[in-house]
């Protein structure tokens, strides 16, 4: 019980950062990297369309999953802010890595390299035609085998356009959405 309660407060001390202000690793900003991708070029009101991010994590790095094995790690999420008027109807994450490292008993889940995931978006029947921005947030805890560093959201949009249904439509990204199986 001692041996995991120090552990604790060692990985909560890495966390802070140094005393001093420097920082002895990258910036989160250089740890993970997302590109965002979307299913089709125009959109019709009324139907679903999906999003993928695909997500570099830096090298040594890892970020904890979705579901992380211990209470104290914060969970990667992305989502949609509960101010926008869109929302994910469903969302699919990759499966996690289980690493034994060396500040934890127990293995944790992570994700490490690139990843990706992906997200539907429901379109409302009755949206206006043109542009539209939809704000994410892609949360997520960078660790390497020694310390975790303080979570990162970083906040992103992705435009969609909004044709009548005459208007012709397009799948884009095929090559994506085939590898999520959503």
């Amino acid at each position: 019980m001692k041996r995991t309660l120090m552990q604790i407060l060692l990985i909560i001390l890495f966390s802070l950062g140094s005393l001093t202000g420097e920082s002895q690793f990258s910036t989160e900003e250089d740890i993970v990297k997302i590109q965002i991708f979307k299913s089709y070029d125009q959109i019709h009101s009324g139907m679903d369309f999906k999003i993928a991010l695909r997500v570099y994590i830096l090298g040594t790095w890892h970020i904890n999953s979705n579901v992380p094995a211990e209470e104290f790690l914060v969970a990667t999420n992305v989502n949609i802010p509960t101010e926008s008027s869109f929302s994910f109807s469903e969302f699919k994450y990759p499966e996690a890595l289980s690493l034994f490292l060396e500040f934890s008993e127990r293995p944790v889940s992570v994700f490490e390299g690139e990843i990706l995931i992906g997200g539907v978006i429901p379109i409302p029947e009755d949206i206006a035609l043109g542009k539209h921005t939809i704000p994410l947030q892609f949360t997520y805890q960078p660790c390497n085998d020694q310390t975790c560093l303080p979570p990162e959201t970083l906040e992103k949009e992705i435009t969609i356009t909004i044709v009548d249904k005459k208007t012709p439509i397009h799948e884009i990204n095929t090559e994506i959405f085939t590898k999520l199986e959503m």
